[in-house]
């Protein structure tokens, strides 16, 4: 009883277990914000680049990579008709810095209105960067 009649110790108490209490919500919240959200939203971007690349029977694939915010599409049939197909996935992404166009069939006019509907992402073509 002692230690509840000290004022001081029992306001240090009170702060101690309320820090403890509301400390796992607040790991929770910051691996929400930091780590799930970003891949939640690259995981679903995988899927719907794929769902496009069934439906338009291309072969190939596509990669998103949330740790480094880039995605890298490897598809011969992908070119500068149906690229667009992929812009609005691409769009949804908040953060893309890169985007990788590895054996694709885009001119490098196809290249440059990609640069220009995307102009805050460094684009990979043949090795080269725009």
């Amino acid at each position: 009883m002692n230690f509840v009649r000290n004022r001081r110790n029992l306001i240090l108490a009170v702060i101690t277990i309320s820090f403890l209490l509301v400390l796992p919500v607040i790991v929770y919240v910051f691996l929400q914000m930091i780590w799930f959200e970003p891949v939640r939203v690259y995981a679903e971007a995988q899927s719907r680049s794929e769902a496009v690349f069934a439906e338009q029977e291309w072969t190939g694939y596509p990669a998103w990579y949330h740790y480094d915010n880039r995605v890298r599409f490897i598809c011969p049939e992908l070119n500068d008709e149906n690229v667009s197909l992929l812009y609005p996935i691409i769009h949804r992404v908040e953060g893309l810095q890169s985007i990788e166009l590895d054996e694709t069939s885009l001119s490098p006019e196809g290249v440059a209105a990609m640069k220009k509907e995307f102009p805050n992402c460094h684009i990979r073509f043949q090795g080269s960067w725009f």
